[in-house]
């Protein structure tokens, strides 16, 4: 049915039962099935809990998930990795001036895809090996916390609080000052990565799923990452402050993934004070993957009533001209904020509604908000503060223009090699 070689691998599609199935071949012979060479998990019904399938020692190993690594980093190049039980050290034991470098996360090269068997009932797939069919994901880095601007520059720095109310051609514009074009505000295709790294590391849809740090009998991880700073917003002389946490909250968990407590005072306009805490969370050492405060990204423009979805991976692109994106044939439901049932399920596993409806405790679990008119709009990810429930890694909104700022949307840095 098709035969694809690399080197001395052969990929080959046979019929199985009626279905298409490959297998790895290596000078003639059969050395592995399909199933061991990619670990997944399949959605088949309203819950957002699925079934791993495919390798099931990789759900143990987690050979994608475990190569993410906190680093340092200054113009491009690494200065050292960070010890996996003490984020202040570098590997070879020297302290980590955090003045001087951005922490970041590095992500590594993997292969990802969607399979769908029938009505709602899909699989995603994820390897380190070049499997035909799979998209690839190319080695970058992002911000270990959301980013801070000192006013001209975007950093990734401890103790600071990160930036809001900035629109993303300055954002992408601080991101890259006294630096190349390598460097960017977030982007959707490292969101999309991370989102699809921890559904297959916790084989559920629901990012907000309470922390269980109990390995399951089997050896693989439950739970999810809990509802993350999302409960409302910090009181300051009686306004709204969205972005409150200091970045860092979360460096107890190192190379991790989890949730701390973290203390504020909330204060009145009389300057009476109350105390109250929030759970900051983190995924393999990504402060906040969601909630606290919206990420804009750079590389995707979402245009006209059908929510055209245009993108780019070139990174001279990035920005709001719509003539340097590439039309990807997607589009996304028009709502004007409901639940996710069905997304594109494309071998690119995109994120984008095709259908709403469901609740917060079944299919997708969050919210997606757009506004179906001509203008182009720029795409922020994961929800803020006060959205509770309708937080979460799916939480996708559309609604604003290329030039949209607000006290809360921020971004994070990316640096792609």
């Amino acid at each position: 049915m098709g035969q694809v070689s690399l080197n001395n691998l052969t990929f080959q599609e046979v019929a199985v039962n009626g279905k298409s199935v490959q297998e790895m071949w290596l000078n003639g012979s059969q050395i592995y099935s399909a199933g061991d060479l990619w670990y997944g998990v399949r959605f088949s019904s309203s819950s957002p809990d699925g079934v791993r399938t495919g390798n099931m020692a990789y759900h143990k190993t987690l050979p994608v998930q475990s190569q993410f690594r906190g680093c340092g980093m200054s113009n491009g190049s690494i200065v050292g990795y960070l010890k996996s039980d003490d984020w202040t050290k570098y590997e070879n034991n020297t302290n980590v001036d955090f003045n001087a470098v951005d922490i970041m996360v590095e992500l590594p090269d993997a292969y990802y895809t969607v399979v769908e068997h029938g009505d709602y009932d899909w699989e995603i797939r994820m390897s380190t090996y070049a499997i035909p069919g799979y998209t690839k994901f190319n080695k970058q880095y992002v911000s270990a916390y959301e980013a801070y601007s000192d006013g001209t520059t975007l950093f990734s720095r401890k103790n600071q609080t990160p930036t809001v109310n900035k629109n993303r051609i300055t954002f992408l514009a601080e991101a890259r000052k006294n630096r190349n074009n390598h460097w960017a505000m977030y982007t959707y295709n490292v969101h999309k990565f991370i989102t699809w790294c921890f559904v297959v590391e916790y084989a559920t849809l629901n990012s907000q799923k309470a922390v269980n740090d109990i390995l399951t009998a089997e050896g693989y991880h439950q739970g999810g990452l809990g509802n993350g700073v999302t409960s409302g917003v910090k009181k300051v002389n009686g306004k709204d402050v969205w972005a409150f946490v200091p970045c860092g909250t979360t460096d107890s968990l190192f190379n991790s993934s989890g949730e701390v407590t973290y203390n504020y005072t909330n204060t009145d306009a009389e300057g009476a004070e109350t105390q109250a805490s929030t759970k900051a969370n983190r995924y393999r050492g990504i402060e906040n993957p969601f909630g606290h405060v919206w990420k804009n990204c750079c590389d995707i423009i979402i245009t006209g009533t059908t929510n055209k979805v245009y993108l780019t991976d070139n990174i001279e692109n990035f920005g709001n001209d719509r003539s340097l994106f590439t039309d990807s044939g997607l589009t996304s439901s028009p709502t004007t904020g409901q639940l996710v049932k069905r997304i594109n399920n494309n071998a690119a596993a995109d994120l984008f509604c095709q259908e709403i409806r469901g609740s917060n405790t079944t299919y997708f679990c969050d919210h997606y908000w757009t506004n179906a008119n001509d203008s182009d709009r720029t795409l922020l990810l994961g929800a803020d503060t006060g959205h509770g429930p309708y937080a979460g890694l799916f939480s996708l909104n559309s609604g604003s223009g290329l030039g949209y700022a607000t006290v809360h949307v921020g971004t994070r840095l990316v640096y792609i090699p």
